[in-house]
């Protein structure tokens, strides 16, 4: 594998992954990251999301390599499989006997369908990791129907809703960020059945779905509700809890939220607007009375706040010492000082287009080189090396390509096939 000298933590680890679309194979990506060997077999026509995303425009055209796609499948070696064919089926049990740990989002009916249900993957690998990440989990009368992020993630777990505001329309969530919670959620999923089978010698099998990780996104507010049933309001900006946690557009019309639990800010808030004369005003003396005065407050909060622009604002909330932050546009955090200094957007060597920028997963560890081990790959780029180094001879692999085990490529990839 390419890559750092020193190993990365998952050195020596082989993962096969089979799956689709975003979750599974970030969380593919992540382990590649980490240094595991991650082989990611994909059907004849290729993986549903290559080329689907919004790609980058670039003088000249469309550009030369699907860079969303490289986010969740960089580092990675690719074979192709027809698990429609016996020889297909046959070709990946040989594989994954090889691994560590196998990593997929097919549906149950789909696994059962083509023999790879997780009791036959653990009887061909008796300490393998069988990782499954689904739209609603293994178990209940929903756990064969399909789940993207939108439905499963956003909508099911309530998170559309706690983002909407009264009499609004409920908001179109954006590409992935449910998906990319759920694959670091089946990334520790995996490192701790990992440690598991390595105690026990015994295989295990992990799970991880969108709805539970949108559950335990929203369960701060969702645990309350567990006690006494009650929905939580949600409350128009001028008839907030607390004018400390809110959001204020500037003069340059950008927004800007401030969060300061407590009242213990409050002076300083005013004095840094130049509101001085509101900390004496008995209509807003302590929280309570603030509460019940809110729109009158916010109103004056508001007309402050709209007297300068964001960086103007930037300056000033900074040398208070005030907690806030900017609603940036995503051409901001890509140029964002901080999250250079963070090692968030590292290089990736591709062999034709060079090198560009992606993004880092959350993961840091002093002295381990946590980082992408190359671009992702074509689809079925490394078929023929990988089942080389399994011991297969030319003739062998040539006889696989001939009984259709060894698919080709298609070039038209099938986006309607959900995880």
């Amino acid at each position: 594998m390419p890559g750092e000298e020193t190993p990365g933590p998952l050195a020596g680890v082989r993962v096969v992954e089979s799956a689709n679309w975003i979750a599974a194979p970030s969380a593919g990506a992540v382990l590649a990251d980490l240094g595991a060997d991650v082989i990611k077999v994909e059907p004849p026509e290729g993986d549903s999301v290559r080329g689907l995303i919004r790609q980058p425009k670039v003088e000249g055209g469309r550009a030369a390599v699907d860079y969303p796609f490289t986010v969740s499948n960089r580092g990675k070696r690719s074979v192709v499989l027809d698990f429609r064919r016996p020889e297909g089926v046959a070709a990946l049990l040989e594989l994954t006997a090889s691994a560590q740990v196998f990593l997929t989002n097919m549906l149950p009916q789909r696994m059962e369908k083509y023999g790879i249900a997780p009791p036959r993957l653990l009887s061909a690998n008796r300490r393998l990791v069988v990782t499954l990440v689904s739209g609603y989990g293994r178990t209940g009368p929903e756990a064969r129907r399909p789940g993207y992020d939108v439905t499963a993630f956003f909508g099911r777990a309530g998170l559309t809703e706690a983002m909407t505001g009264p009499e609004a329309d409920a908001p179109m969530p954006p590409t992935g960020p449910g998906d990319h919670n759920t694959g670091m959620a089946a990334v520790a999923a995996t490192l701790a059945a990992l440690r598991l089978a390595e105690e026990t010698g015994r295989g295990q099998v992990a799970e991880v779905s969108l709805y539970a990780s949108g559950m335990w996104t929203m369960a701060t507010e969702l645990s309350p509700v567990l006690i006494d049933g009650r929905q939580p309001s949600r409350r128009a900006r001028n008839r907030a809890v607390t004018a400390l946690n809110n959001r204020y557009r500037t003069a340059d019309d950008r927004w800007l939220f401030l969060t300061m639990p407590g009242g213990r800010m409050w002076p300083l808030l005013c004095r840094t607007l130049g509101l001085e004369e509101l900390i004496e005003d008995e209509r807003f003396a302590d929280p309570p009375a603030r509460y019940r005065n809110m729109e009158e407050l916010v109103e004056r909060l508001d007309g402050a706040f709209a007297s300068r622009t964001l960086g103007e604002w930037a300056d000033i909330l900074d040398e208070a010492g005030l907690v806030w932050g900017p609603a940036n546009r995503l051409t901001e955090v890509a140029d964002d000082p901080q999250a250079q200094a963070m090692g968030s957007f590292p290089l990736v060597d591709h062999p034709t287009a060079g090198e560009f920028r992606t993004v880092a997963s959350p993961i840091r560890i002093d002295g381990a080189p946590i980082a992408p081990q190359g671009p992702a790959p074509e689809a079925g780029q490394h078929t023929e090396e990988v089942f080389t180094e399994l011991g297969w001879s030319g003739e062998r692999i040539s006889k696989a390509r001939r009984q259709g085990a060894f698919a080709k490529v298609a070039t038209s990839p099938d986006p309607a096939r959900p995880e």
